[in-house]
């Protein structure tokens, strides 16, 4: 690209973060910066760095189109006209961005020209196509699903950043493109449940700390939870480690150690509300598995589910709780129910004697 051209793209970029709704509104302008994206796609051979820069200020800039820029009211000013006013700027943000979604999925073939650019050798393209494909998707969910669908490879790539990107804000952006992505297409969880994405969330899993409860590892488990409502992923898990896996995460939630490392007495830990919200996501998913078919809970039992009785003997009243709540949902299963049956609910609640 020329210098001047890359100059006006910039400038462009610019207006587009100060004044949106003037850029969407000049005729042609989206579908203009749609083919800059499409001219300056990398194909097979390396793109120049002037390239690179250029195709980076048009996704920004497709992305910034999107963004909303509504101030909001202030909490100290109630005025009706100041809230009426909000509002209205609101909707004009929120129809603003379907407007340029629509244009995006229309110019790019449902998407497909930005999943080609999770292929690209660049991390900040990556990173800008991850960015812009989330705005798109929450907007027009259906036609980036069948273009995600119509080339399985995108899936695979995506995953490759998850697992293998250096940098965390990558990194961070596929886990909430994959976020979205799987919450409700039932093929794409089973797509990237064979491609290991299970073992993938919990190998980083282990670099989170759970008792801290980040960003980050609730979004792991936001989408551990939604593969796991899969019956063909609950199979997978159960043929591999998942349940082991899911067994240990608890434990680790509550005592801060993993089980190999946990003392006979435990050392007062400081307990924070995301600590239990991470504990909660993992009973969920945890569930999920118990409630649906009897080989899940064979399949916890047998990874060490009840082992986490010596956990109700802890002053965690959250924990104890949560942890009667999975118990009772294993009790179906005759291998748990023997020994489950061996405590009453008010000696395994509120006392430490659990023989």
């Amino acid at each position: 690209m020329c210098r001047a051209r890359q100059f006006a793209l910039a400038e462009l970029k610019a207006l587009a973060k100060r004044a949106p709704e003037a850029v969407v509104a000049t005729e042609g302008a989206v579908v203009a910066i749609l083919r800059v994206v499409e001219k300056l796609s990398p194909g097979d051979q390396e793109m120049e760095d002037a390239n690179v820069e250029a195709l980076q200020d048009a996704l920004e800039c497709l992305g910034c189109l999107m963004d909303d820029v509504t101030k909001g009211v202030k909490s100290e000013n109630k005025h009706v006209e100041n809230i009426s006013s909000a509002k209205r700027e609101k909707e004009a943000d929120d129809t603003r961005g379907q407007l340029v979604a629509e244009l995006v999925v229309k110019h790019s073939q449902n998407g497909k020209q930005l999943l080609r650019l999770l292929s690209a050798g660049e991390t900040a393209t990556q990173y800008d196509a991850m960015l812009l494909l989330q705005k798109i998707y929450r907007r027009l969910p259906e036609p980036v699903d069948s273009a995600i669908l119509a080339d399985p490879g995108s899936l695979g790539q995506l995953m490759h950043i998850l697992q293998s990107s250096p940098i965390d804000y990558v990194r961070n952006e596929s886990l909430g493109l994959l976020l979205l992505i799987t919450e409700s297409n039932t093929d794409i969880q089973t797509i990237v449940t064979v491609q290991g994405f299970i073992e993938a969330i919990f190998t980083l899993l282990e670099e989170e700390d759970l008792t801290a409860g980040g960003k980050v590892a609730k979004d792991l488990l936001q989408c551990l939870i939604n593969v796991v409502g899969n019956t063909t992923c609950q199979k997978y898990l159960r043929e591999t480690n998942g349940a082991a896996s899911i067994v240990n995460a608890i434990s680790l939630a509550i005592t801060g150690r993993p089980a190999e490392e946990e003392e006979e007495e435990d050392e007062e830990r400081l307990v924070t509300d995301s600590r239990w919200a991470c504990l909660g996501m993992l009973v969920d998913a945890a569930l999920l598995l118990a409630k649906t078919e009897e080989a899940n809970r064979l399949a916890l039992v047998r990874a060490g589910a009840l082992e986490l009785l010596r956990h109700l003997a802890q002053n965690l009243e959250e924990a104890q709780l949560r942890l009667v709540q999975l118990f009772e949902a294993l009790e179906p299963c005759p291998q748990a129910a023997e020994r489950l049956q061996t405590y009453s609910r008010s000696s395994t609640l509120f006392s430490a004697n659990l023989a």
